[in-house]
């Protein structure tokens, strides 16, 4: 009868064991489950975190940069944008703007969304064609040496002023979503 109760007792034992080792192998699968969970929420955070302060940065970058009245130092009571200065001295700030702005863009185009990276992609077509007809409209310009002016230079000028003024408002939509989205990964 001892045999038989030592047997039993340690049956149960190694029972009990048995049991509490599929109860802490279920324990632990679970954990693990958590922790990858955690450890992606905390690699989209950190991305979304990067995003922000990129965009962030850029978005106040761009709002920041000073329009042609005060680069060209144009007095405040002459007529506004193009108009105060001649089409030869406005060209090249707007030729230099429209390059820091594509710059801007390319470093930044991977942090937006599709519909948004879309919107800027029209907006960077629409003014690079527009350069494009400006550069013939420069080359015609200097062979009869001529003042630039006409509907490709507004066109031009239009575009870019356009082209500041969307990304500058892509910018501040695509932070607003990163805003949203974070909000909801806690």
């Amino acid at each position: 009868m001892d045999n038989e109760l030592i047997t039993a007792l340690l049956s149960a034992g190694v029972i009990a064991s048995l049991v509490t080792g599929i109860f802490s192998l279920i324990t632990s699968l679970f954990n693990n489950k958590k922790i990858k969970q955690l450890e992606s929420m905390k690699q989209q955070f950190f991305f979304l975190q990067k995003k922000y302060e990129t965009l962030t940065n850029e978005y106040n970058k761009i709002a920041s940069l000073p329009g042609i009245m005060e680069e060209l130092r144009i007095p405040r009571f002459s007529l506004p944008d193009v108009t105060a200065v001649s089409a030869d001295e406005a060209i090249p700030y707007y030729v230099e703007r429209h390059e820091l702005l594509k710059s801007s863009v390319e470093k930044n185009i991977i942090f937006f969304d599709e519909d948004l990276k879309n919107a800027i992609d029209e907006s960077m077509v629409k003014t690079n064609k527009a350069r494009s007809d400006l550069s013939e409209c420069v080359d015609q310009a200097r062979v009869s040496n001529a003042r630039l002016s006409g509907p490709k230079v507004t066109a031009y000028v239009g575009s870019v002023v356009e082209l500041q003024e969307k990304y500058k408002d892509l910018l501040k939509a695509q932070i607003e979503r990163i805003q949203k989205s974070n909000s909801g990964l806690g």
